[in-house]
């Protein structure tokens, strides 16, 4: 295989043959897809996170990628959220604002706590 000429670095960026196949599984397959930013080691979440579900890709010690995808792109960020770590969006775009405007509905829901009703009462 020659490693140099036309399309040498094309070749050097695509995935190994598993990588490939996982991606497929965990993101392509699905309507959305999104990466994060995962403020853990890449150990730490794959522990998590089965690799049908999501790519995880090493970014130092205590960072790493996630890849992954879902029917909406709300389904993909719970996942995220509920790993329990601190963590950015990527991509897309519009994932960012859709975090947003759900921290403040999230902020809102939680500034004013009523009580309950008792239901034996009724």
């Amino acid at each position: 295989m020659c490693l140099h000429g036309p399309g040498a670095s094309a070749r050097a960026r695509r995935p190994d043959a598993a990588t490939y196949v996982q991606e497929g599984v965990a993101s392509r397959v699905y309507p959305h897809q999104a990466r994060f930013l995962v403020h853990a080691s890449a150990d730490t979440v794959r522990a998590q996170v089965p690799a049908s579900a999501a790519v995880v890709r090493r970014r130092g010690d205590e960072l790493c990628e996630v890849l992954s995808g879902a029917g909406s792109l709300d389904f993909v960020l719970m996942h995220v959220l509920l790993l329990g770590h601190d963590f950015e969006v990527l991509d897309p775009p519009e994932l960012g604002r859709r975090c947003r405007a759900l921290a403040e509905r999230l902020l809102s829901a939680g500034a004013t706590i009523s009580p309950v009703p008792d239901m034996e009462e009724s």
